[in-house]
């Protein structure tokens, strides 16, 4: 009678003891989860500033994380994991004057390869952009009142 008993014992341990050594040593699958905005390249190149927040939402849609008490900044967040490995993260964080996109920085650079952005660049770049946009309207008066 005791050897009845014993053998689903030793079957409840055999397989609590498989377990155990399977799940402590990751050979269990291990899904890919991607978390956030997913970000593509071509899309942060069609970032310009002076575009309105609906024209970024359209691109990019809504931001991962939009404070109610900076509302003129938008943050874009997308996290990578792969199994065992650790997250991959980046971010893209924009920033609006007066509903209009001023500055980009983070992760991701528009016309070129994920890389840090300084935001001096963009509002240098959106500087001369704004330059350029007034001597052309200057320049369209000009043929206008001839």
């Amino acid at each position: 009678m005791s050897k009845t008993r014993s053998l689903p014992s030793l079957i409840c341990v055999v397989a609590l003891l498989t377990a155990f050594v399977i799940t402590s040593t990751g050979c269990l699958y291990r899904q890919t989860v991607p978390q956030g905005n997913l970000l593509d390249q071509a899309d942060i190149d069609t970032l310009k500033p002076g575009m309105t927040k609906r024209q970024v939402a359209l691109i990019l849609g809504t931001p991962a994380i939009q404070s109610p008490f900076h509302q003129e900044r938008w943050d874009y967040v997308y996290s990578y994991k792969t199994g065992n490995s650790a997250a991959d993260v980046k971010n893209l964080s924009l920033r609006f004057t007066d509903g209009q996109l001023a500055v980009i920085e983070g992760d991701f650079k528009p016309g070129g390869k994920v890389s840090v952005y300084k935001p001096e660049d963009v509002i240098i770049e959106a500087t001369r952009e704004y330059q350029r946009t007034l001597r052309d309207a200057e320049k369209e008066r000009e043929k206008g009142g001839d």
